[in-house]
């Protein structure tokens, strides 16, 4: 499995899986990777749950424009879009990875997905704060994760 691969199939997430975002850019290890939707396949025109067939890789997605090599370590962060300045909605965020043949045109379907991140709470607090600043993400323009040491450079 090469991480370049990899790599296309969790950006393909990115529109599809972001509950009540959208993210469009690509950092990595600190870096704005090109320009809007540059790494990432098209959102979805209409409804979609993780239960259609085609959920991970977007609902009648067409390919991304590009595809990134990335190496293990390195850090790769997805920024909202539309100018979005934070996330103001509790809850997690997770990142999954399935080898895939071809990262420029393979839908993801039919593969084993594995978790290689994910961001809960940071602070503890009361029950009020569960609703906003005690989860990682809240107020943040973005979501990264750190490609594992286990996934080959790609």
């Amino acid at each position: 499995m090469k991480a370049t691969n990899v790599l296309s199939a969790v950006l393909g997430l990115a529109s599809s899986a972001s509950a009540h975002y959208t993210f469009d850019k690509l950092v990595l290890n600190g870096a704005l990777q090109g320009g809007d939707n540059t790494y990432f396949k098209n959102t979805p025109s209409g409804s979609i749950t993780p239960n259609d067939a085609d959920f991970s890789c977007n609902k009648g997605a067409t390919a991304a424009p590009k595809v990134i090599t990335v190496k293990a370590g390195d850090e790769v962060a997805l920024k909202q879009a539309f100018g979005g300045t934070g996330m103001l909605h509790p809850g997690p965020t997770q990142f999954y990875m399935s080898p895939v043949s071809n990262a420029a045109s393979d839908k993801g379907t039919g593969t084993t997905w594995y978790k290689v991140h994910q961001s809960l709470l940071c602070t503890a607090g009361d029950p009020e704060s569960l609703r906003s600043e005690a989860w990682c993400s809240y107020g943040e323009d973005n979501v990264s994760f750190v490609v594992p040491a286990t996934v080959p450079d790609g």
